[in-house]
């Protein structure tokens, strides 16, 4: 709130007059008429209330602006993790279809044991299919992050098939 400072006043103050409007003889002021003309001679303290004057001080402090400072966010490298393929067993005719988040192929008479190493983010979809076409041997496929076994599906029976799917947690 603003400070209210009034003026100072003089040591000895003069009397201050006031006339009344013309024509105003009601008696509604505070003091005498001593000279009988309608003006009314004020004691200084009845003046002082009267005609105090005062300066408001204010102090005004404009808010604070908000700057904006331009901030750079630093592309960040997405985390990838090792993953491994890996499709064994004893079969000797088998075709595999594998899907990446980089690519889907299909690989036929594939020689055992197989494998394919990449790098995928967490999220990444990853799958294999095996075909064993033989009427011996069994397939196994498996999927592995940083070394850590995902899924493992094995088939023992001869035209078996195993699919491994997985997501990179």
């Amino acid at each position: 709130a603003p400070a209210v400072v009034p003026q100072p006043q003089p040591a000895n103050p003069e009397p201050v007059i006031i006339a009344p409007p013309a024509g105003d003889n009601t008696g509604n002021t505070a003091g005498t008429d001593t000279n009988g003309n309608g003006t009314v001679s004020l004691t200084p303290t009845v003046a002082e209330e009267i005609a105090t004057s005062v300066t408001v001080v204010a102090s005004v402090t404009p808010p604070a602006t908000a700057t904006a400072t331009p901030t750079t966010t630093p592309t960040a490298t997405p985390v990838t993790f090792g993953v491994e393929l890996r499709v064994e067993g004893t079969s000797g005719r088998i075709s595999i279809l594998y899907s990446t988040p980089l690519e889907t192929e299909r690989l036929d008479a594939v020689r055992l044991p197989w494998s394919l190493s990449l790098r995928a983010e967490r999220g990444a979809q990853l799958s294999v299919f095996v075909d064993n076409a033989s009427e011996l041997g069994d397939v196994s496929c498996t999927i592995l992050v940083e070394n850590v076994v995902i899924v493992t599906v094995v088939d023992l029976l001869p035209f078996g098939e195993v699919e491994c799917a997985a997501i990179v947690p």
